[in-house]
């Protein structure tokens, strides 16, 4: 058989493993390692299933098993590998590692696999990460577990005992470094708070008396919380002796002889000298609301809803004056437009109102 120690045996099989697979060159080394131990694992096999059995019958040993005559091709190097079984050498190398293995006194219960085909089973079950170099001592622990995950040897479940309790002090003092330097971050900024307040302090008393109270103040206007509505703020008044709750009333727009409709004035003022007015009658249906409430902005589409109105168009029930049609009223305005003086409410009103239409809620 081929001896893989020498250069230009080693350059075949490179070329010949070259042919085949594409090999990094820094994994060239790692491969050819690889390759020395199958190697070495087929020779120890071969020699204890096929020559050992047969030593003292020349006639099997001088045959190439059937089972490898597609792997050993050469006749002449099978008679060279028989021959250097039986040599001293090799009896002398046999007796060492024996004598080795003897020595060992936790075995481990690894397969061919060995300790790479151990490393990717703790990384498929997430007991270590891939990322991470995984600890020798855990390794060694878990090469030596039966197929059950149990540990057979009482000298290995000692030493198992002083490995867990190494990691687990290992585990304390990392947690107590942790919080150690939790505690240094902590005293730090303490320090410098107080740094900053013994400035804060020097600045103040350097200022004169005059800044060190607006600095006050302004410290004070700064830390006062916004005041946040959830509705715009309804203005507490008193009613005055003469305004009752729930009072009805005719709506009018533009003038009060224009009435569009009727409603009841409720006791609650709000802003803009206005009064939250409920929707009773319609007359004029097209009349626009002076403020825009939730999307209604006509007085038919206000029926039997509050909406805010100015106190100029809201018109008691005391006034003598006759609810009348548009077409009506001018009639009235060309006879009797001398005896009452008309009230208009001018372009500068309307604008106001148009203003103030997003502050009004109901």
């Amino acid at each position: 058989m081929a001896d893989t120690r020498k250069a230009d045996v080693k350059d075949m099989i490179n070329v010949d493993m070259l042919q085949y697979y594409e090999v990094d060159e820094g994994r060239k080394m790692y491969v050819m390692n690889r390759m020395g131990m199958l190697l070495r694992s087929f020779r120890n096999k071969l020699y204890e299933y096929d020559i050992r059995p047969n030593l003292g019958k020349p006639k099997k040993l001088a045959k190439i098993p059937k089972r490898y005559r597609t792997i050993i091709l050469n006749q002449q190097d099978w008679d060279n590998f028989v021959d250097y079984t039986q040599s001293d050498e090799y009896k002398v190398g046999s007796v060492k590692s024996k004598y080795a293995r003897s020595m060992s006194v936790y075995n481990h219960r690894l397969g061919r696999g060995g300790y790479a085909r151990l490393e990717q089973k703790l990384v498929e079950s997430k007991v270590i990460d891939v990322d991470k170099a995984p600890s020798r001592a855990l390794l060694w622990y878990k090469a030596r577990k039966n197929k059950a995950g149990e540990i057979e040897d009482e000298n290995v479940k000692a030493i198992g005992a002083e490995i867990h309790v190494t990691q687990l002090q290992a585990q304390l003092e990392k947690e107590r470094k942790e919080n150690q330097e939790k505690d240094e971050e902590v005293n730090k900024l303490k320090e410098r708070m107080v740094e900053q307040d013994k400035l804060i302090a020097q600045i103040l008393a350097n200022l004169p008396p005059e800044g060190r109270e607006a600095a006050k103040k302004k410290r004070k206007v700064r830390l006062k919380p916004k005041k946040i509505y959830d509705s715009p703020p309804v203005t507490e008044t008193t009613p005055s002796p003469g305004i009752m709750q729930s009072i009805r009333c005719k709506l009018a727009y533009a003038t009060k002889r224009q009435t569009v409709g009727m409603g009841t004035i409720h006791e609650v003022p709000l802003q803009d000298d206005c009064y939250k007015v409920s929707i009773d009658e319609v007359v004029v249906p097209a009349s626009f609301l002076p403020f825009e409430v939730d999307g209604v902005k006509t007085l038919d589409k206000a029926l039997k809803i509050f909406v805010p109105l100015p106190n100029k168009l809201c018109i008691g029930d005391s006034n003598e004056q006759v609810m009348t049609t548009p077409n009506q009223q001018n009639e009235d305005d060309n006879v009797k437009g001398q005896q009452t003086k008309k009230q208009f409410i001018t372009r500068d009103d309307i604008v106001n109102m148009k203003n103030v239409n997003k502050r009004i809620k109901i």
